[in-house]
């Protein structure tokens, strides 16, 4: 069998093993579900379900927790006590050609090609910033550091700090 239920030891309650074969023949213990309960009181019982996997060094449900839906319905990656609805531990890669969107829609979003990163807001595209550093607010093509098409920039006060090369705001 590849996969068996069974009752754990350790805190964390039943739980859904999965064991393939390794090279000898033999069934691994390579990842785990457990469910458990948070609060045991009668009638407000709540629970939790925590996803395990193996490393190298590790045996299932010591220290190899990978991700945690707590009884709120929060979802944590690389912790045990998510505080958000999604709770992230660590980097987060999103592949070139993707997008981090928010709404349900690109109206919004930050996007990103193998020569820019693009800002979103209400439909268009608002600000990016080019891989040769150039940003560009009001256009797409950005020919300075710092290019701002169609506005005006308001500050107070403007003064010269003796260097063409710097100026403070």
């Amino acid at each position: 069998e590849s996969s068996y239920a069974g009752p754990l030891t350790d805190g964390f309650g039943a739980a859904l093993y999965f064991a393939p074969e390794n090279d000898n023949n033999e069934f691994v213990n390579a990842g785990m579900i457990s469910g458990t309960l948070t609060d045991v009181s009668d009638g407000v019982e709540k629970g939790a379900l925590y996803f395990f996997t193996k490393d190298s060094s590790s045996t299932i449900g010591s220290g190899d927790l990978r991700m945690t839906l707590d009884d709120s319905g929060n979802l944590g990656i690389g912790t045990s006590s998510p505080s958000q609805v999604l709770d992230v531990q660590g980097n987060i890669n999103i592949p070139v050609g993707n997008n981090l969107a928010w709404g349900g829609n690109l109206n919004n979003a930050i996007a990103s090609s193998s020569d820019s990163l693009r800002f979103y807001a209400n439909v268009g595209e608002r600000m990016r910033i080019e891989s040769d550093g150039n940003v560009g607010i009001g256009t797409t093509a950005p020919t300075e550091k710092l290019h701002i098409h169609g506005g005006g920039i308001y500050t107070t006060p403007v003064t010269y700090a003796g260097n063409h090369d710097h100026w403070a705001l």
